[in-house]
């Protein structure tokens, strides 16, 4: 029957994989359509957002570690909903930002929901990054920055949509110090054997590294 449904808990082992995992379920009779399910590599927090609005700005931004990833909604309110982290920050660091809102998703392209954008603000509120479509992952946006000498002691990461649409919409953001290579070189090799690649567009430069192919 098409109106019923299944919901699924997962139990993630401690060696498992991060990133995308596919999966389908098995019935007496048939096949499930392919779903997805994403692990992080990093701790998983969600969005502190008691009341409408809550981190809508810097002044009320939720305060954040390094290597994190939150679990948001961007909103349904009238104004279009913004939420903003504060993370600490120190001169000439890489800061990685990374938003999964369109992979996250179970349906297909619809009226442009979930297509968000990202800011990051220094301390006083200057915008010092943003990004709205990627070369990497279409419309999930990202950004990696090398923070300037006067950034002060935090920075503000702000999650917006890009287009306004009155429905919730789920995504994940990603927020870091880690390597955001944009593309690596060769592309692939002999499977079952390690691979030196060259890992190109990192904000601090390229990388010369072994992958297992």
């Amino acid at each position: 029957r098409i109106d019923q449904e299944v919901k699924c808990r997962f139990e993630i082992a401690p060696d498992c994989v991060p990133g995308e995992h596919r999966f389908r379920l098995r019935t007496a009779t048939q096949l499930s359509s392919l779903a997805t399910f994403h692990v992080s590599p990093f701790v998983v927090v969600d969005e502190d957002e008691a009341h409408a609005n809550a981190n809508d700005t810097p002044a009320t931004a939720q305060s954040v570690p390094l290597n994190v990833t939150v679990r948001g909604i961007a909103g349904n309110g009238s104004k279009g909903d913004v939420d903003v982290y504060r993370v600490p920050a120190r001169p000439g660091q890489r800061l990685s930002v990374e938003v999964d809102c369109v992979r996250l998703a179970d349906v297909h392209y619809g009226d442009s929901e979930f297509d968000l954008a990202l800011r990051v603000l220094d301390s006083a509120g200057r915008e010092i990054g943003a990004n709205d479509e990627s070369t990497l992952h279409l419309q999930d946006p990202l950004l990696s920055l090398k923070l300037p000498a006067d950034v002060g002691e935090h920075v503000f990461v702000e999650v917006r949509r890009s287009i306004f649409a009155p429905v919730n919409v789920a995504y994940a953001v990603h927020i870091g110090s880690f390597e955001r290579p944009l593309a690596a070189y060769p592309a692939g090799g002999a499977p079952g054997k390690k691979l030196a690649v060259k890992l190109l567009g990192d904000v601090l430069g390229e990388k010369q590294t072994d992958i297992a192919v």
